[in-house]
C-alpha cells in the first residue's frame, strides 16, 4: 500500500505481483468498482476492519489507514483465490 497511490496502480501491481500479468480492462473494471465498494463499507463500519485486520502473523502498521488496508485485504483475497493462482500449468 505504500508504493502505489491509486486503486489502478495498486490493482496493476497486485496482478504483476500474484498472477505475473497486466489485469484485463473487465478485471480492471470490476476490483477498482470493488475495492471502492470494500473501503466504503469499512470506513463506516471502522469495527469490522479492525477485526479483519487484526488477524495475520505480523501486527497491522499503524501508519496505514485501517479501512484501506482492509478493502485491500480483500482485493488481495480475492487474487489469491483465483484458479490461475493456485494452479500451475
Amino acid at each position: 500500500m505504500r508504493e502505489k497511490s491509486t486503486s489502478t496502480d495498486r490493482i496493476k501491481r497486485a496482478f504483476e505481483l500474484a498472477l505475473s500479468r497486466s489485469a484485463t480492462s473487465k478485471e480492471m473494471t470490476l476490483l477498482t468498482a470493488a475495492a471502492a465498494r470494500y473501503t466504503a463499507h469499512y470506513k463506516a463500519n471502522v469495527a469490522e476492519a479492525t477485526e479483519l485486520t487484526k488477524v495475520g502473523l505480523s501486527p497491522r502498521n499503524p501508519k496505514l489507514d485501517t479501512a484501506e488496508l482492509a478493502s485491500w485485504t480483500l482485493i488481495c483475497s480475492t487474487l489469491f483465490n483465483l484458479d490461475e493462482f493456485l494452479t500451475q500449468n
